[in-house]
């Protein structure tokens, strides 16, 4: 159920969906302030809100009168006696930089609200758009800032929402890391001060991700958020000595200043907020179902995601030629592979001047090791029945390449030294510019359209900085991180919108954009560099507090080169799981092979063949069911207990369990499937065993079956299908 309902007498406005209540109203001056966020009071959608913010006995706060109350406004502006976390702040001059923003108006249309404030001495508005997301408990927001002044004026901050939670005990949960260790759970409590997640790279990062969620102790719901922008962000928790806390996110501050001129308007990204009665459990599943339904893009006719291989662990970026090519292609459609992607390296020579990365921006097959270009590695991957896809880097240029020396002025670049690039020799094409914007564009469609591409794996390895343009073509103001990331969603909406059919994934170093806007363009997201399988599966227990698997893609590696055991995927003295728990972690979302197929044994391939197949089988209850974590995400290094995983179709007629022991010295753990309708029965099999065991819904959620281990570092695969009468 969704509502949005207007209460006039009490100039509050209720919003309901699921779990989730949400109001805000006008004080005595007009100004809009947060209300209530949480689930509903009471039988009526409108109810007050009540007491909910009564400060405790013994925190009455004698002085607030005299050091002004900080106010709880819904849109917290720069403004006089605002000395809390702003979402807003506006330049009109140099004595000028308070806002004054009032209730102008307001519109509901169907699941949607918008109200208007508008500035008290200047001709400056700003929206407040609120978008109910029907079927979850999600309330999507942002805002649109306009100028109707006669001159110019500086925006210094656009963030996305605020909200504010009563007095209490709060626990912080997020996720935080670094390149190869991306999205560890934290869990914190919250004390007096201010708690802040962000970034400020230019990309959304591999140190935080824009997820957080908020508990409250003695509460039976929770409250939670993620921001949908892929720029520098920014999250504030800020807890008064009281135990009040107010949430402000959005976009980054930092190095911003957008010059609005006359007539002109600025969209905030968005923010997606909700409400969950129960735990962590429940409100993780009520964001895979909001980025399920609303935020993830759907394919023309087709729902599942491939079996794909893409031979980055097998070449590290040399000798990518066309013979290579089409000899791994045989080999990959042997055991299974649907898909076959050319890595890194196709573009330059065996040993470029700054390796797989020279010659990026030219993307030209390498003439000696594709005297023919790359159609005939194309025609090979689809005779052998296989789908093509091709990796590149549309907004890295290299300090080698021709396009570099014929345009130096396209990249970022700061006065008087110019071009700095990376020790690898990167440097940043600047898509603010509406000529680099429009080459780059040219040439992602060139490749798509020339190679008939079905995959396009597009990847960034590198932080934004120096974001100068001397030419000044870029516009006006400190904004080219904003300016880049709009223009990056510009091109894959255009790539979207123009190849409907082609599967586009999120790379970025694994793990450098992992937010609500690129999962909005994007089919699935490569979460990590780290092929140890130990830490992927720490990492899929913990990036699924956020993620859904089915934009959870990983790799079964292979490789006598770089072994996934060894640094700097593993640590020496780490155990090494056997290849049937490898590949049981890379099917618990979206599957990938990074295997060197000519070093494998022959028993090797048969179990890839053996277990590809099985995911084949089950991919639709994995890539789009519910999953519920049994445990806790366990140490990366192999010396945890147990870790378990139930995967249940929405129509709860299959499940899929993974069953992992790492150091437990116990060979059985009671593994439950939740989820399933209590009342149908189903037979359980676990996958290479001959035991079978029928049990009903009820049982398994509540007493579950054992699942015998006998060796450590080993696994179990359990498939849970509905029997019918």
């Amino acid at each position: 159920m969704t509502k949005v309902l207007f209460n006039e007498p009490r100039h509050e406005w209720a919003l309901r969906n699921g779990d989730l209540l949400y109001l805000l109203g006008l004080d005595e001056d007009g100004a809009l302030e947060h209300r209530y966020m949480g689930v509903p009071l009471g039988d009526g959608v409108g109810d007050l809100a009540g007491n909910w913010w009564e400060i405790p006995s013994g925190w009455d706060f004698p002085f607030d009168a005299w050091w002004e109350k900080p106010p709880r406004w819904e849109y917290p502006a720069r403004a006089p006696y605002v000395f809390g976390e702003t979402a807003i702040a506006v330049l009109f001059g140099p004595a000028d930089r308070d806002l004054h923003l009032r209730y102008s108006e307001h519109r509901i249309e169907d699941d949607r609200l918008r109200i208007r404030l508008v500035d008290a001495y200047h001709p400056f508005l700003v929206d407040i758009q609120y978008e109910l997301a029907p079927g979850t408990s999600v309330l999507r927001r942002w805002a649109e800032i306009r100028n109707d002044d006669s001159v110019s004026v500086v925006l210094e901050q656009a963030g996305a929402f605020a909200l504010f939670q009563p007095p209490g005990t709060y626990v912080l949960h997020h996720l935080t890391g670094a390149g190869l260790n991306e999205m560890n759970a934290v869990a914190e409590t919250l004390a007096p001060g201010r708690k802040v997640l962000e970034s400020r790279r230019g990309l959304t990062g591999h140190t935080h991700q824009p997820w957080f969620a908020l508990a409250a102790e003695g509460r039976n719901w929770i409250v939670f958020g993620a921001l949908e922008w892929s720029g520098n962000w920014r999250l504030s928790f800020e807890t008064d000595i009281g135990g009040a806390v107010s949430v402000v996110g959005g976009m980054s501050d930092f190095d911003f200043q957008h010059v609005l001129e006359p007539g002109a308007a600025f969209v905030t990204p968005a923010a997606a907020i909700g409400v969950s009665r129960g735990g962590l459990e429940e409100a993780s599943l009520a964001m895979h179902h909001y980025i399920r339904r609303h935020v993830r893009p759907t394919r023309r006719g087709e729902d599942a995601l491939p079996v794909i291989f893409e031979g980055w662990n097998t070449t590290w970026g040399r000798d990518v030629t066309a013979e290579r090519l089409i000899r791994e292609a045989e080999l990959v459609a042997d055991i299974g592979v649907e898909l076959f992607i050319v890595t890194a390296g196709w573009y330059t020579s065996v040993q470029g001047t700054y390796g797989f990365l020279s010659h990026e921006g030219d993307w030209q097959p390498w003439a000696e090791a594709f005297p023919h270009g790359l159609e005939p590695v194309g025609d090979a991957v689809r005779s052998l029945g296989m789908r093509f896809g091709l990796w590149w880097e549309p907004e890295a240029v290299s300090a080698d390449s021709d396009l570099f020396r014929d345009h130096p002025d396209w990249v970022y670049q700061f006065e008087p030294r110019g071009p700095r690039p990376t020790q690898a020799g990167q440097l940043i094409l600047n898509l603010g510019r509406p000529d680099v914007y429009e080459h780059v564009r040219n040439d992602v469609f060139r490749l798509i359209q020339r190679y008939r591409l079905d995959y396009f794996r597009t990847d960034m390895n590198q932080s934004l900085r120096e974001l100068g343009d001397p030419s000044g073509r870029s516009g006006p103001g400190r904004d080219l991180g904003w300016r880049h990331v709009v223009s990056y969603y510009r091109l894959l909406d255009e790539v979207r919108a123009t190849f409907p059919d082609l599967i586009i994934e999120n790379c970025t170093g694994g793990g450098g954009r992992v937010d609500l806007g690129t999962l909005r363009r994007t089919d699935t997201t490569w979460l990590s560099d780290n092929a140890n399988q130990l830490v992927r599966l720490g990492m899929f227990m913990s990036a699924t507090l956020f993620l859904p698997p089915v934009v959870c893609e990983n790799w079964m590696v292979y490789s006598l080169e770089h072994p996934p055991e060894a640094p700097p995927f593993g640590q020496p003295g780490w155990p090494r799981p056997d290849d049937d728990f490898q590949f049981r972690v890379c099917m618990m979302g979206h599957l990938g092979i990074g295997a060197d197929l000519p070093s494998t044994s022959q028993q090797w391939k048969d179990r890839a063949r053996r277990h590809i197949a099985r995911y084949k089988e089950l991919r639709a209850t994995i890539q789009r069911g519910d999953l519920y974590r049994l445990t806790i995400p366990p140490p990366r290094d192999g010396s945890g207990e147990w870790v378990g995983a139930a995967i249940v179709a929405e129509d709860q007629t299959e499940a899929v369990g993974f069953c992992f022991r790492l150091a437990s010295d116990e060979p059985s753990y009671l593994f439950r499937v939740p989820g399933l309708d209590r009342n149908r029965m189903y037979e359980v099999e676990v996958d290479d065993t001959r035991t079978r065991r029928t049990l009903s819904g009820a049982e398994l959620g509540d007493e579950g079956m054992a699942v015998e281990i006998p060796r450590r570092h080993s696994s179990a695969l359990l498939i849970v299908r509905q029997v019918l009468a």
